[in-house]
């Protein structure tokens, strides 16, 4: 072989060996990643809270006290006087009894003495048949300590087989709503991997139109997800509803380092400012100071989300901050390879960019018209702040028309959806002597059900009113009627609602979620008056109505608060960057048009801003300032040195206006991906983030250059 053979094979493994050592690592860590990490979603019915959380330790602590078990209900819509409707819930009451997990079940067939009986009895009447009398409930109660995979999935096939046009069955629950949540998202992580590696494959041809720069693209972004969700498992972090498409987002952070890496190398390259073998280095060099600031902004983004106590919000701001972190490694050690790769013959130049005069005539000019446009727009999206629904309902979490959905709103109409647990006691902590204590208890009930917020309400009231019916009960004294409900004999019923040492009973509420648009603590407080009004005092409260409702006050302030500061934060970034005050204060303008316009917008679209779809806002900020940061650096480079020259920003919005938008656009492609998903919350994040990337080229091209050089004269514009 020759020279120039030998030649050519050197040239042939040195253009391979990026592919090879860096597309072997990636295959190697996909395998542990399926391997070792459990990428199945993990939800539970308090997925939203943190364990931290007093309120919620508050609800752990009722559930121990008082026993509660997980339970799903049934609606059986049709003729509930009919025998052929009373043999079909009791045939659906057998088969349901036999799922293995099931401890009890409840229904017209099984718990009232007879099936027509229960419209007479306190008890049944409330518990069994709807208020509009067109259907029954059935209660499936399941052990602690059972799967609730398996027996949704056999309630789901029994179900399907009972389910016909004359005896409609519907199903609600917390157990049966977190496996369809978690079905969704599990499907989501398959088709966001799918999407991803086809959106940003396709944005990558369309930036660099080389088959090896989008491999390598794609190797980079592959290396940094499986690394980042290695990590995540180290420090057992669980895949949850928004760490399901942590992979999704470390693909869109290492691609916008590329994009900027891949715009500067093509400018260099166009502009001949080295020679094509020198290009890379260069590339890499010029971007990798704006790229460590904008890493550093996504990670405050970030971490300005550790601070919500919702489990969801603090597993993705840890495992987002990890991922921006490699993110940035991967981009700047795998990436720059295969750069390295393209070759372009061209003679070479030595003249840089800092001595080059090309400017875009559009960007000659600061536009004034357009930044007054955006203020203005800014001013009404304002208005629109007033009409943010920070308190959105649980059902927005569900598709409208859904199954799911339609049999929450049914049986919320039809008795209340959403538990409230209210432990009463005496003022002076005395036991509850059911002779003494009976009639009061049974005036508070009769209260609290007549609230128009409350849908129906289970006590240790109606237990005792159901055991005086029995023949000859009136003559027993009520507290050896509660003695007897404690024993095996009657199923130990009393245990459930009232505690050994007698001080302590539980009222068991189901909220109307369509109680109109109230606030939830609002209605709570009210509650807890009319107990005390009762001569009782709430000890306790838990159940989801309540902790919902704390939840969604604290995310509403944490908007509030937390942007603000985020920005401060930014702002006092981009003037260490500058080194000029005018030009942070430029910064704080520019950028509090992101969250302004974006949270205006949402408001007038009325989209609910739930727990999941909050930290849009964060994130969009985040993507804004990156934008922002990179023309600032750019700038400082400038040969003028001066932060108030039109020129300078003029021609810095000339060479970066491409990279801005190509990179939004990559972003908006990422988390646009999420408007695929089948989860309403996981939808509305994609939407939010991608109108808050959608305007954030705006103020970085228009509204900071202007506020940055206003009242500068015409001398430093270079035409």
């Amino acid at each position: 072989m020759g020279r120039s053979g030998i030649q050519r094979v050197r040239f042939g493994l040195s253009y391979l060996l990026p592919f090879l050592a860096w597309g072997g690592l990636a295959i190697f860590l996909i395998y542990f990643v399926f391997r070792y990490v459990d990428l199945k979603p993990r939800v539970d019915e308090n997925f939203f809270f943190s364990i931290d959380d007093p309120q919620f330790q508050t609800d752990q602590m009722i559930n121990k006290l008082f026993f509660q078990e997980p339970e799903i209900i049934l609606s059986a819509a049709g003729d509930i006087r009919s025998p052929v409707y009373l043999r079909r819930v009791e045939n659906l009451t057998d088969e349901l009894s036999k799922i293995p997990g099931v401890d009890t079940v409840q229904s017209l067939t099984k718990g009232p003495r007879k099936p027509e009986d229960a419209s007479k009895s306190p008890l049944w009447s409330r518990v069994l048949i709807s208020q509009d009398l067109t259907a029954s409930f059935v209660y499936v109660f399941i052990k602690q300590d059972a799967s609730l995979e398996n027996c949704v999935l056999q309630l789901e096939e029994i179900k399907q087989r009972f389910n016909s046009p004359d005896f409609r069955v519907m199903v609600s629950g917390a157990p049966y709503i977190v496996e369809l949540i978690q079905r969704n998202l599990l499907r989501d992580l398959k088709v966001f991997s799918i999407a991803a590696f086809c959106v940003f494959g396709l944005s990558g041809l369309v930036i660099s139109r080389s088959i090896p720069m989008v491999l390598g693209t794609l190797i980079a972004c592959t290396n940094a997800s499986a690394v980042t969700l290695l990590l995540t498992h180290t420090f057992h972090i669980p895949v949850g509803p928004l760490t399901a498409n942590l992979s999704t987002i470390v693909f869109v952070l290492t691609l916008t380092h590329m994009v900027f890496m891949t715009y500067n190398w093509k400018h260099i390259i166009e502009k001949r400012e080295v020679g094509a073998e020198k290009a890379w280095r260069l590339a890499v060099r010029v971007t990798l100071l704006p790229s460590f600031w904008s890493m550093l902004t996504a990670l405050l983004g970030f971490l300005s989300l550790l601070s919500v106590p919702a489990t969801p919000l603090r597993q993705l701001g840890l495992s987002g901050a990890m991922g921006t972190v490699i993110a940035f490694a991967a981009a700047y050690i795998i990436y720059p390879f295969f750069l390295g790769l393209q070759t372009r013959k061209s003679p070479r130049q030595e003249k840089t960019f800092h001595e080059s005069t090309d400017s875009s005539p559009f960007f000659r000019n600061m536009h004034g018209r357009i930044v007054v446009a955006l203020l203005l727009a800014a001013a009404i999206a304002s208005i629109g702040l007033r009409k943010l629904d920070t308190e959105p309902s649980l059902f927005s979490y569900f598709k409208k028309g859904s199954e799911i959905r339609n049999s929450l709103e049914y049986i919320d109409q039809n008795g209340g959806s959403t538990p409230l647990n209210i432990v009463v006691a005496n003022p002076d902590k005395i036991p509850l002597k059911m002779e003494e204590t009976y009639p009061r208890l049974w005036g508070l009930h009769t209260a609290l059900e007549h609230d128009p917020s409350v849908g129906s309400a289970m006590s240790l009231t109606l237990l005792l009113a159901e055991a005086k019916r029995l023949p000859l009960a009136s003559l027993i004294p009520a507290d050896l009627i509660l003695k007897a409900l404690e024993t095996p004999l009657f199923g130990k019923t009393a245990i459930y609602y009232i505690t050994k040492d007698r001080t302590k009973t539980l009222f068991i509420l189901r909220m109307k979620e369509s109680y109109g648009q109230s606030d939830r603590l609002a209605n709570v407080e009210r509650l807890k008056n009319t107990i005390r009004k009762h001569g009782f005092e709430p000890v306790m409260l838990g159940g989801t109505y309540l902790l919902y409702g704390e939840l969604t006050k604290l995310v509403a302030s944490s908007i509030v608060q937390g942007l603000p500061l985020l920005i401060f934060l930014f702002v006092v970034m981009g003037g260490i960057v500058s080194r000029s005050l005018r030009v942070a204060l430029a910064m704080l303008i520019s950028l509090g048009l992101i969250p302004l316009l974006m949270l205006g917008i949402l408001g007038y679209l009325r989209v609910p801003l739930d727990i999941i779809s909050a930290p849009a806002a964060n994130i969009a900020v985040g993507i804004g300032v990156d934008a922002m940061i990179h023309t600032l650096i750019w700038v400082r480079r400038y040969s003028a040195g001066d932060m108030r020259s039109e020129a300078s920003w003029a021609s810095v919005c000339s060479r970066l206006w491409k990279p801005i938008l190509y990179s939004m656009s990559v972003v908006c492609a990422g988390f646009g991906i999420f408007i695929l998903s089948g989860f309403p919350p996981t939808q509305r994040f994609g939407f939010s983030v991608v109108l808050g990337t959608l305007l954030s080229p705006l103020p970085a091209l228009f509204v900071l250059p202007w506020l940055a050089t206003a009242r500068t004269g015409r001398s430093s514009r270079r035409v």
